[in-house]
């Protein structure tokens, strides 16, 4: 009887394990606020939209949103990616120091403020 009522418990938790999965996995950290906004500079502008998870790295499609994935961030320095584009982005502010994967260049861009 007790072996019975085991597996009927195991299969309870699983089930709220698997009906709380998204929550965990969704849940995005408020400490994001610092990457939101319009990110420009010369030959680049980048909308970051941390609420959606979503970013347009091209301004002349303007409906164009990719996934926003980040993989790491450390203080204020933050590694992610826009679609199939790897970027390093150094927030300060309203300052962005931001390399592209493939470039050896170190571009600044600037945080464009709300109209």
């Amino acid at each position: 009887m007790m072996v019975a009522a085991l597996p009927r418990r195991c299969v309870a938790g699983l089930i709220w394990a698997v009906a709380l999965l998204p929550v965990m996995v969704w849940a995005k950290p408020a400490g994001l606020a610092f990457m939101q906004g319009v990110w420009s500079g010369p030959g680049l502008q980048l909308s970051l939209d941390t609420e959606r998870m979503l970013a347009n790295a091209d301004p002349t499609k303007p409906f164009q949103w990719d996934a926003l994935v980040i993989r790491n961030i450390s203080d204020r320095m933050a590694t992610f990616w826009i679609g199939e584009r790897r970027f390093i982005g150094l927030f300060d502010g309203d300052a962005l120091s931001l390399s592209i994967e493939g470039s050896l260049e170190t571009m600044r861009l600037e945080r464009r403020s709300a109209h």
